[in-house]
C-alpha cells in the first residue's frame, strides 16, 4: 500500500464498510474529525457539523435537522448559512411527512448507515410528489445523502447533503458513515458541557427556543423565525402574518403588566413576573420577559414544552383526567406553581391533586410518583418499537 492510500472502517447495523482512500479524501476526513472532537459550544453545533461536513463531502448545500416530532417542527442549520431563509417550516414538515421515503424509514430505528433517495424511490417518481414540485426544485435539490445522528434526548438529528448535478457515490456514503460514531459524540460531549456550565442543550440554533426583543415602549424589534412561527402556530398572530412589528393579546397585556410594576427591579431583586403559558392540545407554549430598563430594551424568551407522558396513559393508573394531567407535568420537571400555571388553576390546588396520586399510586413522595410515570412511558415508548414500521426496506 503506498503513502497516499489508507484503508478506513467503520461498524453499521450491517458489515464493516471498507475502502482504500486517497490522500487527499482522507486528510479532508482527518481535519472533519479534528473540527467535531474540539467543538463544545452547543449553540453553533448545528453550523459547525454542516459546514464540516459540506467540506468534507462535495455538495451544493447541507443541513442538519432537528426533529420535534410532537410538535410536528423542526429547526435547521445549514451550509451555506443563508441558503434556506424564508423556508415555511410547515409546510417543510408536511411535505417531508407525506412525500419523503425516509421519514418513514427513520421511525424508531437506531440506523447508522447512509441513504440516498434512489434507495427508496426512482427519480421519476419523485419528481411527481408535491414536495419535489414546491420544495426541493425551488432550492436546486436533484440528489440527497441523509443520515440519522442518535442523540439522547427525544428529538432525532437529521444530517442531509444536496447536489444538483450527478448523484452521490458509494464512497459518498461510506465516508458519511464513517463521520457517524464523530457526530454522534460530538453532539454528547456538547450537551454534556453546556450542563456543567448551567446552560440549556441547544446543539444549533434556536433548536426548541426563539426569542423577541422590544424596546422601551414595547414594539417589536427583532423577532425570529422560529418566534413568528410560534406566534402564528398558536393563534396569536394571523396566518398570513410574515413579518412582526407590535404585539397583540394576551402577549401585549401581559407585558405591559410585567413591565409596570419596577418597585422590585428598582431594589436590585430580580423580575418576580409569571411567564405567559398559551396552550395548543398538549403542547404549550412558555413565555418569559426579561427586562432591561436601563437600555430601554427587554427580551422575551420563548419555549414549547411537550409532555413525554401524555396524561391519557396515565389515567389508566387509577387516575382521573386532571390528576394524570398534574403528575404529567410533575414528571416532566414542573414545580407546582408552573403546573399551575399551565393549568390555569392554584399551586395549593396542585398539591391537593398530588396527594390524592400519591394515595392512589401506593407511594409517599413526588420522587416515586414520577418513577411510575416514567415506567408507564417507558412501556408505551417500548410498545411502539414493537409495532412494525409502515416504511420498506430498500
Amino acid at each position: 500500500m503506498s503513502a497516499k492510500t489508507s484503508v478506513a472502517q467503520t461498524y453499521t447495523d450491517g458489515p464493516a464498510l471498507s475502502f482504500v482512500d486517497s490522500g487527499e479524501t482522507l486528510s479532508a476526513f482527518s481535519e472533519a474529525v479534528y473540527d467535531l472532537g474540539r467543538h463544545r459550544d452547543a449553540s453553533a453545533l448545528g453550523q459547525t457539523i454542516a459546514s464540516v461536513v459540506a467540506r468534507t463531502i462535495a455538495c451544493d448545500s447541507a443541513v442538519f435537522v432537528r426533529v420535534e416530532p410532537r410538535a410536528m417542527a423542526f429547526t435547521l442549520s445549514s451550509w451555506p448559512p443563508d441558503r434556506f431563509v424564508g423556508l415555511d417550516h410547515n409546510n417543510a414538515v408536511a411535505l417531508h411527512v407525506q412525500d419523503h421515503p425516509l421519514v418513514g424509514h427513520f421511525v424508531g430505528r437506531r440506523d447508522a448507515r447512509a441513504w440516498s433517495l434512489d434507495d427508496f424511490v426512482s427519480r421519476e417518481a419523485f419528481r411527481h410528489t408535491r414536495l419535489y414540485r414546491t420544495l426541493y426544485r425551488q432550492f436546486g435539490i436533484e440528489f440527497q445523502l441523509a443520515m440519522l445522528v442518535p442523540c439522547p434526548d427525544r428529538a432525532p438529528r437529521v444530517l442531509a447533503l444536496h447536489r444538483r448535478d450527478g448523484p452521490f457515490s458509494e464512497h459518498d456514503r461510506h465516508i458519511l458513515q464513517l463521520l457517524w460514531p464523530h457526530l454522534t459524540q460530538a453532539l454528547r460531549r456538547s450537551r454534556s458541557a453546556n450542563r456543567q456550565r448551567g446552560l440549556p442543550d441547544l446543539d444549533g440554533s434556536s433548536s426548541g427556543r426563539a426569542i423577541l426583543i422590544l424596546d422601551r415602549h414595547g414594539q417589536v424589534e427583532l423577532c425570529t423565525e422560529q418566534a413568528r412561527i410560534w406566534l402564528v402556530r398558536y393563534g396569536i398572530f394571523g396566518i398570513s402574518q410574515r413579518q412582526i412589528r407590535s404585539l397583540t393579546e394576551p402577549v401585549a397585556s401581559w407585558v405591559a403588566a410585567s413591565l409596570g410594576d419596577r418597585t422590585l427591579q428598582s431594589r436590585g431583586i430580580p423580575d418576580p413576573s409569571a411567564p405567559l403559558i398559551v396552550r395548543r392540545d398538549e403542547l404549550y407554549l412558555a413565555m418569559r420577559l426579561v427586562p432591561d430598563h436601563a437600555r430601554g430594551q427587554h427580551l422575551i424568551l420563548m419555549e414549547e414544552v411537550a409532555m413525554n407522558t401524555p396524561p391519557d396513559l396515565l389515567v389508566g393508573l387509577g387516575l382521573t383526567p386532571r390528576e394524570a394531567e398534574v403528575l404529567a407535568w410533575i414528571a416532566q420537571g414542573k414545580t407546582n406553581r408552573e403546573t399551575a400555571l399551565i393549568l390555569d388553576t392554584s399551586p395549593r390546588t396542585v398539591q391537593k391533586h398530588l396527594e390524592r396520586v400519591f394515595m392512589k399510586l401506593g407511594v409517599e413522595s413526588r420522587t416515586g410518583a414520577i418513577l411510575k410515570a416514567w415506567q408507564v412511558s417507558r412501556f408505551e415508548d417500548m410498545g411502539a418499537r414493537g409495532r412494525p414500521s409502515p416504511s420498506r426496506e430498500p
